[in-house]
């Protein structure tokens, strides 16, 4: 994540080959990199039902704190534990 706003998804998993993704979004504080299981990512993308996510990262070893943008939503905090890289 960088102060741009440009977020960076990636992956470079050997057996498939990798990828690269830029999205969209607010930044704010320093930049930060951090390394997260996909599957569980894409868990919360399929659980939560909103356009707009907050993602919460404090360093690259603490926990990746992901919720709903909308108000309403807020009741459920997904949190996913970083992969040391």
């Amino acid at each position: 994540m960088t102060n741009d706003g440009k977020m960076v998804i990636a992956t470079d998993e050997t057996k498939v080959g990798e990828e690269k993704a830029e999205i969209n979004g607010e930044v704010e504080g320093e930049n930060n990199k951090i390394a997260l299981n996909s599957q569980y990512l894409l868990d919360v993308l399929n659980f939560i039902m909103a356009d707009e996510i907050i993602i919460e990262l404090e360093n690259k070893l603490a926990p990746a704190v992901i919720m709903s943008a909308k108000a309403e939503e807020k009741n459920y905090t997904y949190i996913i534990m970083p992969l040391k890289i």
